[in-house]
């Protein structure tokens, strides 16, 4: 799989506008067709982190390592040489199971305003190991690159081409091609940003499906 940095996405971009004045513009244009796909679960965003530590009498843990975080799927505990899953509950739940002011061992967790709070609240330190989508870091310098630009390059540039199109060409086109396409609740700027999708798309399916078929009632 090549590896594309932000200076070749940007240059293959002009280089297909035919354009030099537009520099800032496909910058801004490629970071926010990165922002726009990260709420996405991908297999390169996966992240499994176990550096989080509970404060004893403290029912809340926070981390920088956190708030990278787009999608929390499971948080763990691990207790001596045991590790147990925590169960996800809503914050007006953890709220109302908190106010009775348990201390010991964490059976619940809940995400919320960047924090993971905890019940009941932790009587000594314990590891927690977190799964799910962690944030890329953000595009800046020429020499960058992440797991979208390596492994949806066309993706990405093919969102930034039509975004360029409907807000600073003020293609006409575009702009109806935008009002008209759109598939599951995604508006797709252009047939090409869609088929490069499903092709993206197809590499995380494969990676995550199982191979079995749920019934109904499952």
């Amino acid at each position: 799989m090549p590896s594309y940095t932000f200076s070749a996405i940007k240059t293959r971009i002009a280089d297909e506008f035919n354009r030099t004045d537009l520099t800032s513009q496909i910058s801004l244009a490629v970071i926010s067709a990165v922002e726009h796909y990260e709420r996405e679960h991908w297999w390169f965003e996966e992240a499994i982190v176990t550096s989080v530590s509970t404060t004893a009498a403290q029912d809340y843990v926070t981390d920088a390592v956190i708030s990278t975080m787009a999608i929390i799927n499971k948080v763990q505990i691990t207790v001596g040489s045991s590790t147990y899953d925590l169960e996800r509950v809503n914050y007006e739940e953890w709220a109302e199971h908190a106010a009775t002011s348990s201390s010991g061992q964490p059976s619940e967790y809940c995400y919320y305003k960047d924090r993971i709070y905890l019940y009941p609240t932790p009587g000594a330190v314990y590891v927690l190991t977190i799964s799910g989508l962690q944030r890329l870091t953000t595009l800046s310098a020429d020499a960058d690159n992440n797991g979208f630009t390596n492994y949806c390059e066309e993706l990405i540039r093919q969102r930034a081409k039509a975004d360029i199109r409907c807000n600073v060409i003020l293609d006409d086109k575009a702009v109806d091609e935008a009002a008209k396409l759109g598939i599951a609740g995604t508006t797709f700027l252009s047939g090409m940003e869609r088929a490069a999708y499903f092709n993206a798309r197809r590499e995380t399916d494969q990676r995550v499906m199982t191979g079995r078929v749920r019934g109904s009632g499952w």
